[in-house]
């Protein structure tokens, strides 16, 4: 962990971050004599955001306020546990996961169920304070990853940069347009040409 974030620190993103995907195919093959053994395992800890965007499948199916149940929490520790889990636990998906006010308990589980692997947390960072950006590094979060999506409210901007700035190696900050056209998900990967561009981006804030 200290590695990853000492290279993202004074290393270009897309190096450290190719560097990082080729060291974890090796630790794949080492662990588990598999080169493509998964690198990185997700746990959803609800379906509900406070956004609504054009570009998500919930802005279409609206999610109830439901958290990830205590027992699915156990299994998907246990699990990890069995395999002897060393990698990456995201927090991520179609849902803000810092609206979970025990995503720090959950975060402690893992740690301790898996004290190897590196947990982390993708937002919208509509709710990111540094208080509980701190609260969520004595968890065991080793990395930020943080969408920004516009609309966002006055004094967004600045708060990511100085949390970025006063935190370096544990946020990265990304811009949902650029990541679209960098990696190609505006084509699916390639899947399909792109003939005709509509402008769909539309997000909506919610309140918190």
């Amino acid at each position: 962990t200290y590695l990853i974030r000492l290279a993202t620190k004074y290393l270009p993103f897309q190096f450290a971050r190719n560097a990082y995907q080729l060291a974890m195919r090796i630790m794949s093959w080492l662990k588990y004599r598999e080169w493509h053994f998964p690198r990185i395992m997700i746990l959803e800890v609800s379906g509900h955001c406070n956004r609504s965007c054009a570009y998500c499948p919930n802005n279409h199916v609206v999610q109830p306020k439901e958290f990830v149940s205590d027992a699915v929490v156990d299994k998907f520790c246990e699990r990890l546990k069995e395999i002897r889990w060393s990698g990456v636990v995201d927090f991520i998906f179609f849902n803000e996961p810092l609206l979970h006010p025990g995503l720090e308990k959950i975060v402690r589980q893992v740690k301790d169920a898996c004290p190897g692997s590196m947990p982390r947390v993708s937002t919208n960072g509509d709710a990111l304070t540094e208080k509980r950006m701190v609260s969520l590094m004595e968890a065991g979060i080793t990395r930020f990853y943080v969408m920004q999506h516009l609309p966002h409210r006055a004094g967004w901007l600045e708060r990511m940069k100085f949390l970025e700035a006063k935190y370096p190696g544990f946020m990265v900050l990304m811009d949902i347009e650029q990541v679209e056209m960098s990696t190609g998900l505006h084509t699916f990967g390639g899947l399909f040409e792109v003939k005709q561009a509509h402008n769909a981006k539309v997000c909506h804030i919610h309140e918190l």
